[in-house]
């Protein structure tokens, strides 16, 4: 993979922004323990990775849910990208490569 840790860093930092908690937390799902992250993933658009395969099948409507292993291959490919000397865009207000969900 072109680029370096540091580069792969970079892109990281594009596309993350920091936000306050949610102030609510009500049941999203069959375990309390991932309705913060629900929350949180839901109040602000984000992208919840994770390797539980239960969210994966079981999330709540308009949740975007991917796995660790493709949101590696999905920033290796904005770094391969931004190697190859192309400008990265704007996705929903972050600066960068936008992520999709799977």
């Amino acid at each position: 993979m072109p680029g370096g840790s540091e580069e792969f860093i970079e892109v990281v930092a594009s596309l993350s922004r920091l936000v306050a908690d949610p102030r609510r937390r009500w049941p999203l799902s069959n375990d309390p323990d991932d309705d913060y992250l629900i929350a949180l993933a839901q109040m602000t658009g984000a992208t919840l990775v994770t390797g539980d395969r239960r969210i994966h099948t079981d999330h709540p409507h308009g949740l975007v849910v991917t796995g660790p292993a493709d949101l590696l291959k999905q920033l290796a490919d904005i770094v391969e990208y931004r190697a190859a000397g192309h400008a990265t865009g704007t996705h929903a207000g972050r600066t960068g490569y936008p992520l999709s969900g799977s």
